[in-house]
């Protein structure tokens, strides 16, 4: 690639990033957000598209969509509509660290983490598999709480994290309403009508947020009630047992076969 194209490419994702900042960081804590890690992926998205179409202008990502069909590249997604496809990333953001709480923090769990974010992100947001396993470790995590005289300082930070993101799912659930499926249903409706994977992905979304909704009012009511038991209102020091607990809920994970449901679901280009 020439300098001069290279030169083109960094200015566009250098020009994206900025229609992101403009438009959002009254709203967002973008530093939070855009972790290096993302910078780096949407800079490799563009990377990719400008070595693949080193003549293209700003409209090939729309002419591409637009052949598309169903099967839409998130990639092509995030460079034809940046300000509405970080929306997007938001909820992935939020939902990789659900999947990191309910993972544990051992190795394996590392590993099947790494496995579910190396995931398609469209195929990931509309898995109803994954969706399945989320509803099930939570229920256990639930239970295992309610089970239990005290609480650990694994079950803190858990739940905490689980509640963070429960937020952030549903604030941007209520964003991806008005400011995201709007713009994009719109275009294509006007080019080709719109495609069933951006429909049920919308659907899917709305289902997950839904579903974390309710397991994290359960958990929030069975936190405190743990807490309550044990006589106190701050953390309980971790223990063996403690230990063992997180390693039951790792059993949970394993007992669902995550590795199992990956390897089923079809892990394309992001």
């Amino acid at each position: 690639m020439t300098s001069d194209a290279t030169t083109k490419k960094s200015a566009w994702c250098l020009a994206t990033m900025e229609e992101i900042t403009e438009r959002w960081a009254d709203e967002t804590d973008l530093e939070s957000v855009m972790s290096k890690k993302w910078e780096h992926e949407i800079q490799s998205w563009f990377q990719w598209f400008e070595t693949t179409y080193p003549e293209a202008d700003r409209n090939k990502p729309l002419q591409l969509l637009r052949e598309s069909k169903e099967r839409i590249d998130f990639r092509l997604l995030f460079i034809a509509f940046p300000i509405e496809a970080f929306l997007l990333i938001r909820v992935l953001a939020a939902c990789y660290s659900v999947d990191k709480a309910l993972c544990g923090f051992s190795s394996p769990s590392s590993t099947r983490l790494q496995n579910l974010q190396s995931m398609n992100k469209l195929e990931y947001l509309s898995s109803e598999e994954l969706i399945a396993w989320w509803e099930v470790s939570l229920c256990e995590l639930d239970e295992l709480i309610k089970s239990q005289d005290s609480v650990s300082i694994s079950d803190t930070f858990q739940v905490a994290d689980i509640m963070a993101a429960n937020q952030t799912l549903q604030e941007m659930e209520h964003k991806l309403m008005d400011d995201c499926w709007p713009t994009m249903l719109e275009y294509w409706e006007v080019w080709q009508g719109i495609p069933g994977g951006i429909v049920e992905i919308e659907r899917q979304i709305e289902k997950r947020a839904e579903r974390l909704r309710l397991a994290a009012d359960s958990l929030s009511t069975t936190f405190e009630n743990a807490k309550k038991r044990a006589g106190s209102e701050t953390p309980m020091k971790n223990t063996e047992a403690h230990a063992a607990e997180s390693r039951s809920r790792e059993a949970v994970a394993e007992g669902w076969h995550l590795e199992t449901l990956l390897r089923s679901i079809t892990a394309a280009d992001p």
